[in-house]
């Protein structure tokens, strides 16, 4: 019996067959455009965690980049240790060689290279010009390549005997500077013991004194900062060769040795740090692996867990972001796919229903539709997959791509076996409405709440909070939206009955007809997306730009200016508004309740303008007006009239107790004490000062200190060094060229991302939210030209039985607009509310502060309502445009022949 039951379901299959390929020829066209769309879908499954991957990837390798040496790999030793628990500098710098090959094997493939550096301890030695501070270093044979020598030769090894003059080459700026020449000795003094005597036999420059081979040999090719009048010591690094420096090594005592591996930015992907880091800790728990048969103790230290803290943090905020913004393009390509799908499943339902009636059961139309689903959706994957590999994206089956797969590849089906179900009582039908809405409503809340306390990105870089996330949103308000469009009807029929002519009354019959909520979910998800994006762009660009102003302090700084004041008139003559400022740091002020270092700013009389010449917001008028009181006098202050005007910022003010009022503090500049009375609180202060700041008038200030002093110590005080501008750039670009070489060290505002040096950052961000930003336009466009072109056939119908009776073809744009104004119109708003309800639940996951750099809030940009409204039009002209050809292809003749339903 089994065996008869196996027999007619197979002879039914085999005669199903010929239906099912004669049908898909019949719809070749559709289940083409099916499969474009499956690859659409699949194409942008493959594209966002990619895309994240992306992202994250760059900021993992920026963050290496922006730490630097701090993040290197250091294995000391001690070098010349007496007791014999060090090494010997000609040990080091073998075991040095040796060291790449040791590392661990998540080490070596990101190490650029190594470098060795052997110094001794500071020592005070007689030169010809006075006392020198001196260090004594190992010169590695393997550096001489990159030296110039300008006098004698390198230090050559030392043959000589114990008691001889220790051969040093020197730097040629430094020898010159302290007076220095070929021959000279620096005498150390032994004490008890002999005299340490060191010979310079050459002096050199490095062809790249940031080289990484000069980072362990301190002050080498560093200027000595004092002068030669014998006054004050001089510090002076030296370089000797290994032998020579393991013979006075015990002499010196405490000598040590340093072997850096330094790594390459560039080899780093998120993945990789994260075995970088877990290499390094374990390299800094035990150093076996380095030290195995090396008969010298070895210590691994690293600063790269500190200098790489905030990158988890970051890359958390950044995967969060982006996977609700990529959420939005995936989730509308699946929906339209799956509204398509859905469409030709409805549109062959009388042809299922004859089947049907034929002797088909469930399970047979059932596994037709699913074949040829799959067949569809597995060939638009491949096409996907194709053009991805031929862009070079790898691809992977991530979570978000078998997703889509499977929602694209299952809607056809349940929309061809749903319909032939007996349907449940009207009762029932709505209890399990209302609760299937209920599920979504607390499902859309609860993966707010828990992106909001923080997400984890997956594997593939995803969060699967913040995808969900924005889709539930989504899916609610297209539940609740789609029935409010009802309401459009009920004045459309008012106007209807008031006005002549078919077009109002054919526009309101055909509301109900654009209620579909596949399509309602799909423009509300794009447009939720594209409003987002467009926020969190702008929130980034105003709140990198407002950093980067508090950062440079105007559109362009000059560090380091021989002569600050003239280069500040020179500005100004070139059109900026210009000024300068001498920047005092650690200078002491005493309040009520104690003492506090501060950064101190002496500015020029023209520092006021310059700020006010700042544009709106980025220094608030509190502070413009404050500082103009800083060279006025107060004759009627309770307070000394000699006291120095002062404006302080948020954090000094809350030190000293005060906003706007006078005070007893003082604050201490070179050794002289003036008292000061604060007449501007809570400034805004440039970035580039340290710590707590305040703001004085230089020409008060150097009147001050020359009352106490004299006019010399006052000039000595405060000299300014730094000239700030600011104009258009245009005008800052001809200004710097006219000044030429008499500026110091240049810093554009325009080329500072306002973000602290060493601070990881997410740069690939904005590109990201931007692409999603038009993919997710595209989508909305598509969505709408999607739903005109499935209702099309319909209003094609209906107009051409109306038009047998007289109707006016025109009067199917009234048809087309009813049906796609409620499907613009509602998912613009949902989309608001989608959007509205995602950034402000969740915007402590987005963790917009870390990826700007500074303080930053979503920002809604004022222009956005009407641009959002331009769009929503442009779309739906593009809908009913798409309506018109399409619509007319029904003839009157075939309606009244055939029938309406055919």
């Amino acid at each position: 019996m089994a065996g008869d039951r196996r027999a007619r379901g197979l002879r039914a299959v085999a005669s199903a067959l010929p239906i099912a390929a004669r049908r898909a020829r019949g719809d070749l066209i559709a289940l083409l455009a099916l499969v474009l769309l499956a690859a659409v879908a699949c194409g942008l499954a493959i594209w966002a965690p990619h895309r994240i991957g992306q992202t994250l990837d760059g900021a993992a390798r920026e963050a290496v980049a922006a730490a630097g040496r701090d993040a290197d790999l250091l294995v000391r030793s001690p070098v010349g240790d007496p007791s014999g628990a060090g090494t010997t500098a000609e040990r080091l710098l073998i075991y040095a060689a040796e060291l790449p090959g040791r590392l661990p094997s998540e080490l070596r493939e990101v190490a650029r290279g190594t470098s060795i550096g052997v110094i001794g301890p500071e020592l005070v030695a007689s030169s010809p010009d006075g006392e020198v501070v001196v260090r004594i270093g190992v010169l590695d044979p393997s550096t001489l390549p990159s030296l110039e020598m300008r006098t004698g030769a390198p230090p050559a090894v030392d043959e000589g005997s114990s008691a001889g003059p220790v051969r040093v080459m020197a730097s040629a700026t430094g020898a010159e500077r302290l007076g220095l020449a070929l021959g000279d000795e620096l005498v150390v003094d032994g004490g008890v013991d002999r005299d340490l005597v060191v010979e310079i036999v050459g002096t050199a420059e490095p062809s790249d004194p940031e080289g990484i081979e000069w980072t362990d040999l301190p002050g080498l090719w560093e200027e000595p900062s004092t002068r030669r009048d014998g006054s004050s010591r001089a510090g002076l690094t030296v370089l000797a060769d290994a032998v020579a420096f393991d013979r006075i090594a015990p002499i010196m005592l405490g000598a040590s040795g340093t072997v850096r591996t330094v790594f390459d930015p560039e080899r780093f992907d998120l993945e990789r740090s994260q075995a970088v880091e877990a290499a390094i800790d374990a390299l800094e728990t035990s150093s076996a692996p380095i030290s195995d048969r090396v008969p010298f103790p070895v210590v691994a230290t690293s600063g790269y867990d500190r200098a790489m803290a905030d990158l988890p943090g970051t890359v958390a905020a950044a995967s969060a972001q982006l996977s609700s913004i990529a959420a939005g393009p995936v989730g509308a390509a699946v929906l339209v796919a799956v509204l398509c799908g859905a469409a030709l499943a409805r549109r062959r339902a009388g042809e299922v229903l004859l089947l049907r009636a034929r002797g088909a059961s469930i399970g047979l139309l059932a596994t037709h539709a699913a074949a040829e689903s799959a067949l569809v959706t597995l060939l638009g994957a491949a096409l996907a997959a194709a053009v991805a590999v031929g862009l070079g994206v790898a691809v992977t089956a991530s979570a978000l791509l078998v997703a889509a797969v499977a929602i694209i590849a299952l809607a056809p089906v349940l929309a061809t076996v749903l319909p032939l179900l007996p349907l449940p009582p009207a009762a029932r039908l709505r209890a399990a409405g209302m609760a299937a809405g209920a599920v979504l409503v607390v499902a859309a809340g609860a993966a707010l709440v828990a992106l909001r306390s923080g997400g984890a990105p997956g594997p593939d870089g995803i969060d699967p909070l913040a995808v969900l996330a924005p889709v539930l949103c989504a899916a609610v308000l297209a539940v609740a939206v789609a029935p409010a469009t009802a309401v459009l009807r009920h004045p459309a029929a008012r106007l209807a009955a008031r006005g002549r002519g078919a077009g109002v009354l054919l526009a309101s019959g055909a509301i109900r007809d654009g209620r579909s909520p596949l399509a309602l979910a799909a423009v509300v998800l794009a447009t939720a997306t594209a409003l987002s994006s467009v926020v969190l762009l702008h929130s980034a660009a105003v709140g990198q730009q407002d950093a980067s102003w508090r950062t440079v302090g105007a559109d362009v700084r000059i560090d380091g200016a021989e002569d600050a004041a003239s280069l500040a008139a020179s500005l100004e003559r070139s059109g900026l508004t210009a000024a300068a400022v001498a920047e005092l740091d650690r200078v002491e002020v005493r309040g009520p309740t104690g003492s506090l270092p501060i950064a101190l700013l002496a500015v020029d009389a023209a520092y006021p303008a310059l700020v006010a010449a700042m544009p709106d917001g980025v220094v608030p008028a509190a502070t413009s007006d404050g500082l103009r009181l800083l060279g006025a006098s107060a004759p009627d202050s309770p307070d000394s009239p000699d006291s120095l005007a002062v404006a302080v910022d948020a954090r000094l003010g809350a030190f000293l107790g005060v906003e706007e009022t006078t005070t007893g503090a003082t604050v201490e500049v070179g050794g002289t004490r003036l008292p000061i009375r604060v007449v501007a609180g809570a400034v805004t202060a440039p970035g580039f000062a340290d710590g707590p700041t305040g703001i004085v008038d230089r020409a008060a200030l150097l009147e001050a200190v020359a009352a106490e002093e004299g006019r010399d110590a006052a000039e000595e005080s405060a000299v300014a060094s730094t000239v700030l501008a600011v104009g258009a750039p245009p005008l800052v670009a001809d200004a710097l060229a006219a000044v030429g070489a008499a500026r110091g060290a240049v810093t554009r505002r325009a080329e500072v991302g306002g973000r602290p040096r060493g601070a990881a950052r997410v740069t690939r961000a904005p590109a990201s939210l931007q692409e999603a930003l038009l993919a997710s336009v595209a989508l909305a466009s598509l969505v709408v030209l999607v739903a005109a072109a499935l209702g099309a056939r319909r209003r094609g119908r209906a107009m051409a039985l109306l038009g047998a009776f007289g109707a006016p073809r025109r009067s199917g744009l009234a048809l087309a607009a009813g049906e796609l104004v409620p499907l613009v119109v509602g998912g613009v708003l949902g989309g608001c509310l989608a959007a509205t309800v995602v950034l402000v639940a969740a915007e402590p996951a987005f963790a917009l502060d870390q990826l700007v750099g500074a303080t930053a809030t979503p920002i809604v940009p004022a222009w956005l309502p009407a641009c959002a409204a331009a769009v929503a039009v442009l779309v739906l002209a593009l809908g009913i445009m798409t309506d018109a050809p399409l619509s007319r292809r029904a003839a009157a003749a075939d309606i009244l022949r055939t029938g309406e339903g055919t």
